[in-house]
């Protein structure tokens, strides 16, 4: 179920980043889910860091999330195959996080 609900927050995530570059909202949806896997100080942390984050500082955070949360890795790889089914290539700067998956 939890995997489930990381995939749907992940695909979430991509759509609003392609809309709006930031995916503020669905980040701290995101971050919610994963209670319990990363330290409630490193989530507030993310998500202060992530209101004022530029594209680089964005990838980075994102990227110790990947790192830090082993069922983010189990799902990115499907949550990405879901997006581009149905809005076609994932094309933005988190390529590092997508060469991970």
């Amino acid at each position: 179920m939890i995997k489930q609900k990381l995939e749907d927050a992940l695909v979430s995530f991509l759509v609003a980043l392609m809309d709006n570059g930031k995916g503020t909202d669905q980040m701290a949806q995101l971050l919610g889910l994963l209670h319990g896997k990363m330290k409630p100080s490193e989530i507030d942390a993310i998500q202060k860091e992530w209101a004022t984050a530029d594209q680089q500082e964005m990838e980075t955070l994102f990227l110790n999330i990947v790192r830090s949360v082993p069922e983010v890795v189990e799902v990115l790889g499907a949550a990405l195959d879901k997006f581009s089914k149905k809005y076609g290539t994932v094309t933005t700067v988190f390529h590092k996080v997508f060469e991970v998956a």
